[in-house]
């Protein structure tokens, strides 16, 4: 599969788009849980509408895990799980939870599928790279991280401000060009 982190970034914003309203930090769960993915089958020649469901889980029935997507069927139909681990901070659960939406709209995820994991942190994965490129632009916005940039004091400031870790908006900033 190739995977482009442009596509990643252009997805991120698309989902921005249609159902942020522009306030930070981002509220991933509210982006999520507002979309639904449209499929089309072609046996049926018919198209689904899917909802996304994001659910909290802890440690052990994440095996540790930070989180998970997956497409199962329910009583209701196919439904998009994106889960995360309450049990983790709430900004790492944010950025989880942005990640997980990323292996959906990506097209990652599919019935019966091998549930998408995300376990570590760094990894070289192309699919999982554009899921952390799509969360990243998802929960930090360049263009509201670039309008913002400027007039902080800090890394810190900004951090709290989008409601991130120190590190993952070091890492965004430097990412951006802003800072090296």
């Amino acid at each position: 599969m190739t995977v482009s982190l442009q596509k990643a970034v252009e997805s991120a914003r698309q989902a921005l788009q249609l159902a942020w309203d522009g306030s930070i930090p981002v509220k991933p769960e509210a982006i999520a849980q507002s979309l639904i993915v449209y499929k089309h089958d072609d046996a049926t020649n018919t198209v689904q509408n899917i909802p996304i469901v994001v659910r909290a889980f802890n440690s052990q029935l994440l095996d540790t895990a930070s989180g998970q997507a997956s497409l199962e069927n329910s009583d209701n139909g196919l439904v998009f799980y994106c889960d995360y681990n309450a049990d983790e901070i709430s900004y790492r659960n944010r950025f989880t939870i942005a990640h997980e939406l990323g292996h959906v709209l990506l097209g990652h995820v599919h019935e019966g599928k091998k549930r998408l994991r995300d376990a570590t942190f760094g990894n070289s994965d192309p699919v999982e790279r554009a899921a952390n490129a799509f969360a990243a632009e998802l929960i930090m916005p360049e263009q509201k991280v670039r309008e913002l940039f400027y007039g902080a004091s800090s890394v810190q400031q900004l951090s709290e401000a989008f409601g991130v870790s120190n590190a993952a908006m070091s890492f965004r900033l430097n990412n951006l060009g802003l800072v090296r």
